[in-house]
């Protein structure tokens, strides 16, 4: 199920971007960021585990960036 991310899910959501950061796929993202920008992810949940994230960054002119896909 996809959803929208809430507080609690900030580590988890900290976990996967950084496994697909090592293997340079992915920016890092501190926990206190994604803590503060956490209205801007959704997360793919299983057997509630968390095991998939995006963040959608609108800018201007209404484009929206595709950021932390893992």
């Amino acid at each position: 199920m996809i959803r929208e991310a809430k507080y609690q899910d900030a580590e988890s959501i900290q976990n996967l971007i950084r496994i697909f950061s090592e293997t340079g796929k992915v920016l890092f993202r501190s926990l206190d960021e994604i803590r503060e920008n956490i209205t801007d992810f959704q997360v793919y949940e299983k057997n509630d585990q968390i095991i998939g994230v995006c963040s959608l960054k609108t800018g201007w002119d209404q484009l929206v960036e595709l950021r932390s896909l893992g």
